[in-house]
């Protein structure tokens, strides 16, 4: 089945179904931590020690509990993040009680963090959440003798990696770890045969989540002779603080209001529909980061009629749907809207669909559309995705023709004619912009860009944070590859993926044609590369 296919399919199953229901040190308050402590089968009595010298030297707030097994979620309450010097290995004895172990799991599932280091992980075989949260010594593991080798920094623009650069370190060398599920490697080793080894890149330390937890597996650290390396410090310092960061820690609950569905992470809005009719059409907005920085501007002054992210055709049989009177806030054509329904899951994805009319003023709707957009829950990484989804049917006797301000030396052509679809305003206080397609980097005639794409990003820095929004068309849309339509001035940053910029299109009546898109929000500058792989995921390609 192809993508518009399953598109629609899971469309109609949706609606039936919804029809029927340098080291920055912490200061104030200081990061908090609680070291497990008291048995492993390496020499905890002295490298517990030198931990708590590392972490307090960093004005970390420090306290060690011997035996972990009294730990209560009462105790756990007081901290930000646990670091395990510990193990039972091969001492069953030293198994927790059921209670302190679903203490453990909801400190770390609620937004608690946790660094394991070195053997750390040697403990409960049999306890498969346990090793959801930390890595554990397979059947497989091993290490070779104690030698130098040289740590690689693979993402160092990781808050863990930021002003690492790569070092050497004399320690033990593990090899074929088994790390949580979804674990992002930050730094490797090479393991050489020459040393025990198996001739293959080995992660060293690697980061994950469990719940709303933030879990470090930090390998390194066999002895506190090992643990004096300046980097092995840093990056010990530098997890726990990342590990105990609450103020960015994801604590994601939904927010529902009868005009608006948000998914908030603590108490910032990450992303909002908006369905109130005191506004023209329906629309996002805030658009944000997951740490609440947003990326899109709506209704602002030049352009009260520009809705953050939304959909509008402009011109439908020569009635203007766009533009508003800036007295009424009113169009001259009229878009209702009616039957808006939601689902909200446990893993933050929410579902969202509505149908649609298009009417000239004091008429009967000529246009109507059913809309399904499926927001993905945010990812490690912080991105998420929309599928948008609009199926338009001309619904009156009368053929629908679809028009736009026509282009530069077309008849009635326009500078800035051919907009029309769906849209980005994006938040005009970024600054260091960038726009690319799959292509590459677009070169713009004045302030605008027209042409063809599959793909289009608009990237800027808000606020400090390197950030953008994506939009993939799907390759079954009208008139694909996509014509986009682009502005890029002081004024004003929007694009769209304009479907009928070169040309109108006739619906005849009773016909129905569809629309669909992925857009993309995400941290960090996004290029060509990143959109050829993006566009390989959305169409199930390898």
């Amino acid at each position: 089945m192809n993508i518009m296919g399953k598109t629609l399919a899971v469309f109609c199953v949706v609606l039936s179904l919804l029809l029927f229901s340098q080291i920055v040190f912490a200061t104030e308050p200081p990061t908090r931590v609680l070291i497990y402590s008291g048995a492993n089968n390496h020499k905890w009595q002295e490298t517990t020690p030198a931990i708590k010298d590392i972490l307090t030297d960093a004005a970390i707030s420090v306290d060690v509990i011997d035996p972990t097994g009294n730990v209560t979620a009462q105790l756990l309450s007081k901290y930000d993040v646990i670091v395990s010097d510990w193990n039972n290995y091969k001492d069953k004895s030293l198994d927790w009680p059921e209670e302190n172990k679903q203490a453990f799991l909801d400190f770390i599932s609620k937004g608690g963090g946790h660094v394991m280091v070195h053997a750390g992980g040697s403990s409960f075989y049999d306890w498969p959440q346990y090793h959801q949260i930390v890595a554990s010594w397979g059947k497989q593991t091993g290490h070779g003798p104690k030698h130098e080798f040289p740590v690689n920094i693979e993402l160092p623009d990781h808050p863990i990696c930021r002003g690492v650069k790569s070092f050497q370190t004399r320690d033990e060398l593990w090899q074929n770890t088994t790390f949580p599920a979804g674990s992002k490697v930050l730094m490797t080793a090479f393991s050489s045969k020459e040393f025990g080894g198996n001739d293959n890149d080995e992660p060293i330390l690697t980061v994950s989540q469990y719940g709303s937890g933030r879990c470090v597996n930090f390998t390194l650290g066999h002895g506190a002779d090992m643990m004096t390396n300046p980097g092995f410090k840093t990056v010990l310092i530098q997890s726990v603080l990342w590990a105990g960061d609450v103020k960015n820690a994801t604590n994601f609950k939904w927010h529902k209001t009868d005009k608006s569905i948000a998914l908030k992470n603590n108490d910032k809005i990450v992303w909002q529909f908006n369905f109130t009719k005191d506004a023209s059409k329906p629309y996002f907005h805030p658009v944000a980061l997951i740490d609440g920085t947003v990326l899109t501007e709506a209704r602002p002054d030049d352009h009260p009629w520009h809705y953050a992210l939304w959909f509008s055709w402009k011109k439908i049989n020569g009635i203007n749907f766009w533009e508003e009177n800036r007295e009424t806030g009113k169009s001259e054509g009229k878009t209702d809207w009616s039957g808006v329904k939601f689902a909200t899951n446990d893993d933050h994805s929410a579902i969202i669909i509505m149908n649609l009319t298009y009417s000239h003023q004091g008429q009967r709707p000529i246009l109507s559309e059913k809309r399904l957009m499926q927001i993905s829950p945010p990812d490690a990484d912080g991105v998420y995705y929309i599928d948008w989804t609009s199926v338009f049917t001309a619904c009156s006797a009368t053929d629908v023709l679809l028009d736009r301000t026509p282009l530069p030396g077309q008849a009635g052509g326009k500078k800035y004619g051919g907009y029309a679809g769906l849209s980005v305003r994006l938040n005009s206080k970024g600054d260091q912009w960038a726009v690319a397609t799959e292509k590459g980097a677009i070169n713009m005639d004045e302030d605008k860009f027209r042409g063809k794409a599959e793909s289009m990003d608009y990237s800027g820095v808000f606020d400090g944070q390197p950030a953008g929004i994506a939009i993939l068309d799907n390759p079954k849309n009208l008139n694909a590859p996509s014509p986009w339509y682009v502005i890029d001035n002081k004024q004003m940053k929007f694009f769209t993926p304009a479907v009928i910029c070169y040309k109108p299109h006739k619906l005849q009546a009773g016909k129905t044609f569809n629309l669909s898109y992925r857009l993309i929000v995400h941290p960090k500058k996004w290029k060509d590369k990143n959109l050829k792989s993006q566009i390989k995921k959305y169409r199930g390609e390898k």
